[in-house]
């Protein structure tokens, strides 16, 4: 991530539509959080949010940003993307969630943002993408073709499984975003796991 919004920010859009307007909301954003003022950043996060949701780069949007945009006082106007961007950065156990969090599914997020060490708060989830993120954190085993791998020592294999699995859950297949999940954290990825759920709940279910 570094490296790419270091090219983002390097120097002035040379013209106007997609990647340059694109560059042009970043730096906005870049230039006020790194002034630490508050009240601009809050005016580019949304246009910077919008920039990344259409280049598919809100994960990595988050982890080279989260950390600094946390010790700002962020005003309600922008709050629901300030905790996007925070359960999609690298301390997204810390991130603070309660009930009336300006986030959809906040409850499902804080619990999967701990492995599900509590349940989640409010009214139980009801779409299907939600209900396989759970399965996928319950104590379900991993497919029978995939516990005779991890049986086998052969992890590398396991993984790249896990990951089509997942890939396919994100297409629609949601008994094969629950496979995968459980494939990864029974081969001891249980953060890789957590980060993937909560790219899923917050990028890919239906708001």
């Amino acid at each position: 991530p570094a490296r790419l919004f270091g090219t983002y920010t390097a120097r002035t859009p040379a013209a106007s539509g997609g990647i340059w307007d694109r560059a042009a909301a970043v730096q906005t954003f870049d230039t006020a959080l790194r002034a630490q003022d508050a009240r601009a950043v809050a005016e580019a996060l949304p246009s910077a949010w919008t920039a990344m949701h259409a280049a598919r780069l809100q994960a990595a949007f988050a982890q080279h940003y989260a950390t600094d945009l946390s010790t700002l006082d962020l005003p309600d106007t922008v709050a629901g993307i300030a905790l996007e961007v925070a359960l999609l950065g690298p301390d997204y156990e810390a991130v603070p969630l309660e009930p009336g969090a300006a986030v959809e599914n906040a409850g499902l997020a804080a619990a999967l943002a701990r492995g599900l060490d509590e349940p989640p708060f409010g009214p139980p989830p009801e779409e299907p993408m939600a209900l396989a993120l759970l399965d996928g954190f319950s104590d379900r085993a991993p497919p029978e073709s995939l516990a005779r791998m991890i049986k086998e020592d052969r992890l590398g294999e396991v993984i790249l499984r896990a990951t089509l699995l997942i890939d396919q859950g994100r297409g629609g297949d949601t008994g094969a975003l629950t496979e995968g999940l459980a494939a990864l954290r029974a081969v001891g990825m249980e953060e890789v796991a957590r980060r993937i759920a909560l790219q899923v709940l917050l990028l890919d279910s239906p708001a």
